[in-house]
């Protein structure tokens, strides 16, 4: 109980309070370097190649392209029922599944990508929210995916389920 153990167990206190002090800072810091290692992971492909909505825009169009085919099929089906034209309405019925089949295979690569280039565009590349055409990001990521535009009912073939 000198006072030199007194100094000497307060001295001892006080260093041991500064490593705690010290400890939690390099905890801190270690945390921070890993959150910007990540980051640096994630955008590190980023830095030179932009992502562009070129893919999107053509997967579009090509949807497009495939519902207007769809549209006429579909008048020419309603052209052969009413002619009552049984072998022209199998070769349409067989031509309407086919175009619904590349139709549904176009959904899916658009539902891709959006969902790719939507996430790109909440994480790093809001810009992309921003563009000058319409891609449907915004809806895309207000309803998480679930709200898809392009989707319609003549893109499935309906048949009526039970008797009235």
């Amino acid at each position: 109980n000198s006072p030199d153990a007194i100094i000497i167990g307060s001295l001892a206190q006080a260093l041991l309070r500064e490593l705690s002090e010290e400890s939690v800072c390099v905890d801190h810091l270690s945390n921070v370097y890993h959150e910007f290692s990540a980051l640096k992971e994630q955008i590190t492909p980023w830095l030179n190649d932009k992502p562009t909505t070129d893919k999107l825009q053509t997967v579009k169009s090509k949807l497009k392209t495939l519902k207007s085919k769809l549209r006429h099929k579909l008048a020419d089906k309603m052209d052969a029922e009413e002619n009552q034209d049984t072998a022209e309405l199998e070769e349409i019925a067989t031509d309407l599944e086919d175009i619904r089949t590349k139709i549904h295979k176009a959904l899916i690569e658009e539902d891709k990508l959006m969902s790719e280039l939507s996430q790109l565009a909440s994480a790093h590349f809001p810009e992309l929210l921003n563009s000058e055409s319409d891609t449907g990001f915004g809806t895309y990521l207000t309803y998480k995916g679930l709200v898809k535009q392009s989707y319609a009912p003549d893109n499935y073939t309906l048949t009526s389920v039970g008797s009235r």
